[in-house]
């Protein structure tokens, strides 16, 4: 029964990890990207993407370079 609290223990932290990981990116990458809306930025495609069923947030992230 110590196994699975072991890899559940080690999941929640990837999770957190990943998530942290993903807002240092996202203020180090795409935010200074969608301050400047005037050009548009080529796209990552290491990257996979967003879903969203707002117009404005697709655009400000294509903009920056997310595939969306």
């Amino acid at each position: 029964m110590a196994w699975h609290y072991i890899i559940i223990i080690i999941a929640k932290y990837q999770h957190q990890f990943l998530d942290i990981w993903v807002v240092l990116d996202y203020y180090e990458i795409i935010e200074p990207h969608i301050q400047f809306i005037n050009t548009t930025h080529k796209v990552d495609p290491k990257w996979m993407g967003c879903f969203t069923e707002d117009v404005a947030i697709p655009t400000k992230v294509h903009t920056a370079g997310v595939p969306v």
